[in-house]
């Protein structure tokens, strides 16, 4: 039973956070595969005998590693951070209203006790008409 529960819960939570999982997953593997080109660039830098150049690939893999871990960090906060947001009460921010102007046909359109569209008022001429000629 236990493990029926542990199966939901991380299955739900695979669901519930799946974008920022795939996303967290995405820059793991841009990792990987940083670490790949660099193991080709520098072979390929000492075949050519361009050993000066391979301190700014060092720089560039670190920088995108570094990048990639920091963002995937960030995100992975962002799950815990969210969670203390909704248990606290939130309280509903007033929006600024600013002052309309409205004209003279929409101030008596909101002030007007019903709307009738055409069609309304032609069914009840119709439906006036025919009264009338059955009194008559």
């Amino acid at each position: 039973m236990f493990k029926q529960v542990k199966s939901a819960l991380i299955w739900f939570y695979l669901f519930k956070f799946r974008k920022k999982i795939s996303l967290i997953l995405a820059l793991l593997l841009l990792v990987v595969f940083a670490q790949s080109i660099y193991a080709d660039v520098v072979s390929y830098l000492q075949i050519s005998g361009k050993i000066d150049l391979l301190i700014y690939v060092l720089i560039a893999k670190w920088a995108l590693i570094l990048a990639s871990l920091f963002s995937a960090i960030r995100i992975f906060l962002s799950f815990f951070k969210k969670s203390q947001l909704s248990a606290q009460d939130e309280v509903p921010v007033p929006l600024k209203q600013e002052a309309q102007v409205v004209s003279e046909k929409e101030q008596w359109l909101k002030n007007k006790a019903h709307l009738r569209s055409r069609a309304e008022k032609l069914i009840a001429e119709k439906s006036a008409q025919k009264a009338k000629e059955k009194r008559q």
